[in-house]
């Protein structure tokens, strides 16, 4: 007993899956990859996304249904094109309101 070492107890819970679709299916993609039931349970896991939450994506910002670049206290400079574009439709506006 001298000189011995215990090795660490591997922290894994005991995870019962009641359902023959899932059982089965686990050891048939287990056979397929080459992993253990236990791995393909787990990396299935890591990619589900509950339904209804929002997913960040990149930089992108949700206002109301549309996703945005937030802001950064840049001004958009307005082209000569653009102010005539913006005049054009302040007057289309005005010509209909009358």
């Amino acid at each position: 007993m001298l000189g011995e070492t215990k090795m660490p107890r591997a922290q894994s819970a005991q995870f019962n899956i009641r359902s023959a679709f899932v059982r089965k299916r686990v050891h048939e993609l287990a056979k397929l990859t080459g992993m253990t039931a236990t791995q393909v349970v787990e990396d299935a896991l890591r990619g589900y996304v509950p339904p209804g939450q929002p997913v960040p994506v990149g930089r992108l910002v949700r206002k109301g249904p549309l996703l945005v670049i937030p802001a950064h206290g840049r001004k958009i400079k307005p082209t000569p094109r653009l102010k005539r574009f913006a005049c054009a439709t302040i007057k289309i506006e005005r010509a209909g309101s009358s």
